[in-house]
């Protein structure tokens, strides 16, 4: 399962930020996130590509099963205030 969403950025206007739930028996990793950028270069334009990828073992949702985007958004701000 996977979920992408723009965040602000200085240089781009947006960036692109990935959250991504692997498959059972399969971790996030950094050969995994280069496998996942690379493979989303070769089908988009170049500049499409997700700067950032979270690995995360369950989406936030509230009951219904919607994604909490505003969560996500979170998520990708502190990750990225902490690179």
């Amino acid at each position: 399962m996977a979920r992408v969403i723009g965040v602000p950025d200085a240089l781009r206007g947006e960036a692109i930020h990935a959250f991504v739930i692997p498959a059972d028996g399969i971790t996030g990793s950094e050969e995994l996130r280069r496998q996942l950028q690379t493979h989303v270069k070769g089908r988009l334009a170049f500049y499409q590509y997700p700067r950032q990828i979270i690995f995360l073992d369950q989406m936030p949702t509230i009951t219904t099963g919607k994604i909490l985007r505003r969560e996500l958004r979170a998520l990708a701000t502190t990750s990225h205030d902490e690179s």
